[in-house]
């Protein structure tokens, strides 16, 4: 009796390692499916090289002087869907996009442009079968992005040198945000004392950075430091970075 029990014990674990790793295959399998899935409906493909050089040259100088801007460099992206609804990006890379000058989410020049560039590659829209996609980025916003990755997120160190007593934090809260938090909204300091903070802090980013910047983009006059509170982080973000920053 006692044998029979044994061996029964005995085969209901071995089926539940069974079990156990069938659900796991499971899992996996599903995993993977949804991973290929993600990377097959969105492969892109730098197709920049496919232009004419002459082509290439008539595009920027029409796009600069019709819209007044400086412009980095465009680039075609082709992007690939498992659905066959392709896109080409058509990048538009400004020197700086600047707020003066703002057209990154001016929908009627993009509107434009798509439609001059379907024109100029109509071949190009034709062989892939893909319809265009206006894009505007700033090569200054990327690269002031990439240098201030090198500065800690946690700049409290400096708190000593400020030495001001109502300061919580100082703190690198998303890309080049760099923010400076008083416990409440009373202590937020004058014209006077702001300036001061400012400014050591900004020539401490100037300092830490520069080596970093290749393409001469940083600049201190340009460097943007922010005053807020603990009181305003509690009370309207819930204490919480992921709200703050959106």
């Amino acid at each position: 009796m006692h044998k029979s029990a044994d061996m029964q014990n005995a085969v209901r674990w071995i089926l539940g390692i069974k079990m156990y790793f069938l659900v796991i295959l499971i899992v996996l399998s599903i995993f993977f499916v949804i991973y290929y899935k993600k990377y097959k409906v969105k492969q892109e493909i730098l197709i920049t090289s496919e232009i004419k050089e002459e082509d290439y040259q008539e595009i920027q100088e029409y796009i600069s002087k019709t819209y007044n801007i400086d412009i980095h460099e465009i680039l075609f992206t082709l992007i690939k869907n498992s659905n066959n609804k392709n896109l080409i990006r058509f990048e538009v890379k400004l020197e700086n996009n600047s707020q003066e000058k703002n057209i990154k989410f001016d929908n009627k020049k993009k509107n434009e442009i798509t439609f001059y560039i379907a024109e100029k590659e109509f071949e190009l829209q034709n062989k892939y079968k893909a319809r265009f996609l206006t894009y505007f980025s700033s090569f200054e916003r990327e690269e002031l992005e990439r240098i201030y990755k090198n500065l800690p997120e946690d700049l409290n160190f400096l708190k000593k040198e400020i030495n001001n007593k109502n300061i919580w934090i100082i703190k690198k809260v998303f890309y080049t945000r760099v923010v400076v938090f008083f416990y409440s909204n009373v202590q937020i300091p004058n014209k006077l004392e702001k300036y001061r903070i400012e400014m050591m802090i900004k020539n401490y980013i100037y300092s830490s950075l520069k080596e970093f910047d290749f393409n001469n983009k940083l600049n201190v006059d340009k460097i943007n430091i922010e005053f807020d509170t603990k009181e305003n982080f509690d009370t309207n973000y819930g204490s919480n970075w992921y709200y703050y920053i959106l």
